[in-house]
Protein backbone atom coordinates (compact mmCIF):
# COMPACT_ATOMS: atom_id res chain seq x y z
CA UNK A 1 0.00 0.00 0.00
CA UNK A 2 2.55 2.67 1.26
CA UNK A 3 4.55 1.82 -2.50
CA UNK A 4 1.27 3.34 -4.34
CA UNK A 5 0.99 6.23 -1.86
CA UNK A 6 4.76 6.73 -2.82
CA UNK A 7 4.10 6.59 -6.44
CA UNK A 8 1.02 9.21 -6.34
CA UNK A 9 3.22 11.71 -4.30
CA UNK A 10 6.65 11.43 -6.20
CA UNK A 11 7.57 14.29 -8.24
CA UNK A 12 7.76 13.45 -11.82
CA UNK A 13 10.40 14.97 -14.35
CA UNK A 14 8.66 14.71 -17.23
CA UNK A 15 5.88 17.12 -18.37
CA UNK A 16 2.32 16.31 -15.95
CA UNK A 17 -0.17 15.20 -18.73
CA UNK A 18 -3.91 16.99 -18.18
CA UNK A 19 -6.58 14.65 -17.52
CA UNK A 20 -9.89 15.51 -18.92
CA UNK A 21 -11.07 18.43 -21.23
CA UNK A 22 -9.96 21.67 -21.79
CA UNK A 23 -11.90 22.58 -24.14
CA UNK A 24 -15.18 21.04 -26.20
CA UNK A 25 -12.19 19.69 -29.48
CA UNK A 26 -12.42 16.42 -28.52
CA UNK A 27 -16.51 16.26 -28.52
CA UNK A 28 -16.63 18.71 -31.99
CA UNK A 29 -16.65 15.82 -34.29
CA UNK A 30 -19.66 13.94 -32.61
CA UNK A 31 -22.41 15.86 -33.94
CA UNK A 32 -23.29 19.52 -34.43
CA UNK A 33 -27.32 18.87 -35.02
CA UNK A 34 -29.12 19.29 -31.82
CA UNK A 35 -31.84 17.33 -30.74
CA UNK A 36 -34.38 19.02 -32.25
CA UNK A 37 -32.84 18.77 -35.70
CA UNK A 38 -32.19 14.66 -34.95
CA UNK A 39 -35.88 14.66 -34.19
CA UNK A 40 -37.01 15.82 -36.73
CA UNK A 41 -34.98 14.15 -39.01
CA UNK A 42 -36.57 11.08 -37.67
CA UNK A 43 -39.71 12.48 -38.14
CA UNK A 44 -39.44 13.10 -42.48
CA UNK A 45 -39.43 9.20 -42.35
CA UNK A 46 -42.53 9.10 -40.70
CA UNK A 47 -45.88 8.81 -42.29
CA UNK A 48 -46.43 12.60 -42.69
CA UNK A 49 -42.28 13.23 -44.03
CA UNK A 50 -40.05 12.86 -47.55
CA UNK A 51 -41.68 9.50 -48.91
CA UNK A 52 -45.12 9.50 -47.35
CA UNK A 53 -47.89 7.59 -48.04
CA UNK A 54 -49.18 11.65 -49.53
CA UNK A 55 -46.34 11.01 -52.08
CA UNK A 56 -46.85 6.78 -52.80
CA UNK A 57 -47.07 6.72 -56.35
CA UNK A 58 -50.23 4.42 -55.68
CA UNK A 59 -52.37 6.98 -54.06
CA UNK A 60 -51.27 9.49 -56.33
CA UNK A 61 -52.09 6.87 -59.47
CA UNK A 62 -55.42 6.25 -57.89
CA UNK A 63 -56.25 9.69 -56.75
CA UNK A 64 -57.24 8.91 -53.29
CA UNK A 65 -58.11 11.93 -51.40
CA UNK A 66 -57.60 12.09 -47.96
CA UNK A 67 -60.18 13.67 -45.79
CA UNK A 68 -57.73 14.62 -43.06
CA UNK A 69 -54.90 14.65 -40.80
CA UNK A 70 -55.37 14.12 -37.21
CA UNK A 71 -52.53 15.19 -34.51
CA UNK A 72 -52.44 13.44 -30.84
CA UNK A 73 -49.70 15.15 -29.43
CA UNK A 74 -48.92 14.48 -25.48
CA UNK A 75 -46.87 17.22 -23.19
CA UNK A 76 -43.14 15.38 -24.58
CA UNK A 77 -44.27 16.19 -27.92
CA UNK A 78 -42.53 18.48 -30.13
CA UNK A 79 -45.61 19.79 -31.74
CA UNK A 80 -47.12 20.67 -28.16
CA UNK A 81 -43.83 22.24 -27.49
CA UNK A 82 -44.45 25.00 -30.52
CA UNK A 83 -47.85 25.02 -29.68
CA UNK A 84 -47.85 26.13 -26.45
CA UNK A 85 -44.80 28.07 -27.76
CA UNK A 86 -47.26 30.22 -30.18
CA UNK A 87 -49.87 30.28 -27.92
CA UNK A 88 -47.57 32.34 -25.22
CA UNK A 89 -46.80 34.31 -28.33
CA UNK A 90 -50.66 35.48 -28.57
CA UNK A 91 -51.47 33.55 -31.76
CA UNK A 92 -54.83 31.49 -31.35
CA UNK A 93 -55.23 28.09 -31.49
CA UNK A 94 -56.09 27.44 -34.71
CA UNK A 95 -53.42 29.16 -35.98
CA UNK A 96 -51.17 28.09 -33.39
CA UNK A 97 -51.88 24.27 -34.56
CA UNK A 98 -50.31 25.61 -38.36
CA UNK A 99 -47.51 26.59 -36.35
CA UNK A 100 -46.62 22.58 -35.50
CA UNK A 101 -44.54 20.57 -37.53
CA UNK A 102 -48.02 18.83 -38.07
CA UNK A 103 -49.31 21.85 -39.13
CA UNK A 104 -46.74 22.63 -41.66
CA UNK A 105 -47.23 19.24 -43.15
CA UNK A 106 -50.89 19.48 -43.40
CA UNK A 107 -50.68 22.89 -45.17
CA UNK A 108 -48.63 21.75 -47.46
CA UNK A 109 -50.78 18.92 -48.47
CA UNK A 110 -53.55 21.44 -48.51
CA UNK A 111 -55.49 21.19 -45.70
CA UNK A 112 -56.04 24.50 -44.43
CA UNK A 113 -58.70 24.23 -41.75
CA UNK A 114 -58.35 23.14 -38.26
CA UNK A 115 -60.43 21.87 -35.35
CA UNK A 116 -58.89 21.68 -32.44
CA UNK A 117 -60.63 18.96 -30.32
CA UNK A 118 -58.72 18.65 -26.91
CA UNK A 119 -56.88 20.67 -24.91
CA UNK A 120 -56.10 19.61 -21.51
CA UNK A 121 -55.33 21.16 -19.30
CA UNK A 122 -57.98 24.35 -19.53
CA UNK A 123 -55.15 26.87 -19.86
CA UNK A 124 -51.32 26.87 -21.39
CA UNK A 125 -49.28 25.17 -21.27
CA UNK A 126 -51.45 22.19 -22.30
CA UNK A 127 -50.11 18.40 -22.19
CA UNK A 128 -52.61 16.87 -24.09
CA UNK A 129 -53.78 18.40 -27.62
CA UNK A 130 -55.95 16.61 -30.64
CA UNK A 131 -56.31 18.46 -33.34
CA UNK A 132 -57.64 17.40 -36.84
CA UNK A 133 -56.55 19.27 -40.15
CA UNK A 134 -59.20 19.59 -42.80
CA UNK A 135 -59.98 20.92 -46.10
Amino acid sequence: MSNIFNFLNQENEEEQQNIGFDNLETLQDLTTKTARSISNEIAMNSPFGKGSVFYRLEYVYKNIDFKGIRGLWNAASDNTFRFNKAISEGLTNEKAAFETWTGERAIEQGFKKVKIDVLIPDVNPYTKINVTFYK
